[in-house]
């Protein structure tokens, strides 16, 4: 299982290209099948990174989108709310292998970079590289 650490720098570095990306999305993304993408226990350390990372003022979770097509960010108090009740939204499928959303939502909260978060996420991006964690195919 990887750390809280290393998924906090792998949500970042993907939300560097887009700025904001779903949950759900994320999740299947930053973990990989070598890190046992359905263990029970990144649900809650996703929640716990995401935390952190809007405390850090690297995140927020985003609103319905504004008349530029862009989400609206939530508060981080707001944004926090959202992600406790996360566990609800999401589960895993062993047929498939990935993680989606549940039955009872049909959508999963966005997360959206803010500047600070850019900042730190091209940083995490050079030091490390596009996807270091997605084994290279030979």
């Amino acid at each position: 299982m990887i750390t809280l650490f290393e998924m906090q720098e792998r949500l970042l570095s993907e939300l560097e290209e887009a700025g904001q990306d779903n949950v759900c999305a994320l999740l299947n993304t930053v973990l990989h099948q070598r890190d046992d993408i359905g263990l029970p226990g990144y649900l809650p350390m996703l929640i716990k990174s995401v935390c952190g990372l809007i405390r850090d003022d690297f995140v927020r979770v985003g609103h319905a989108p504004n008349g530029f097509g862009r989400l609206v960010d939530l508060s981080a108090h707001e944004s926090i709310a959202v992600m406790t009740d996360v566990r609800e939204r999401l589960t895993f499928s062993q047929s498939l292998g990935r993680w989606s959303t549940s039955l009872h939502h049909d959508r999963s909260p966005e997360l959206v970079l803010t500047s600070h978060g850019y900042i730190r996420a091209r940083m995490i991006l050079s030091r490390r590289g596009y996807q270091w964690w997605v084994p290279i195919k030979r």
